[in-house]
């Protein structure tokens, strides 16, 4: 099994978010601080280096990796675990609804080749960034779904300037 290693979270919209661990083994903290049980509030302008927070795998957690807003009833839960359409036996990181329905499939992080007898295997670095859909034409806020982005840490790093 592959580890997704969340190093980052940045939140570039004007809305507040939360984050909560689902992964027993591990103990997240932000930016050095340890995080605790909780979840993590992601407002505006948040922008932390984390440690220990990791996307569970599927097979392991009851929850997930959840994902929310404040105020907002959508729930996100992120985790880790092979696609059954991928015949390479891979490792998905892989967004679900509050029911487990299989969320937003083309935002789906493809982590790696699955080790052998489901062990853990390579580990992945990634980043959680919030930023806006581009304009959905309403004056309705874009959906969680909309605004969460998960991707390869090198991706989201800052250019050096």
């Amino acid at each position: 099994m592959v580890v997704a290693k969340i190093l980052k979270i940045r939140n570039n919209t004007l809305r507040t978010f939360y984050v909560q661990p689902g992964d027993g083994f591990y103990t997240p903290s932000v930016d050095g601080k340890p995080c605790g049980l909780g979840p993590i509030e992601v407002p505006p302008g948040f922008d932390q280096d984390t440690d220990g927070l990791v996307v569970p795998w599927e097979t392991l957690t009851s929850c997930g990796l959840e994902i929310s807003e404040a105020g907002r009833p959508e729930l996100i839960r992120c985790v880790v675990g092979p696609v059954q359409s991928d015949s390479d036996n891979r490792d998905w990181l892989q967004y679900r609804s509050d029911d487990w329905a299989p969320l937003e499939e083309q935002k789906w992080l493809m982590l790696g080749q699955r080790h052998l007898l489901g062990t853990v295997g390579s580990a992945v670095d990634v980043a959680i960034v919030f930023r806006d859909a581009k304009s959905n034409g309403t004056e309705q806020p874009s959906d969680l779904a909309e605004v969460t982005h998960i991707d390869y840490a090198r991706k989201c790093a800052a250019s050096n300037v």
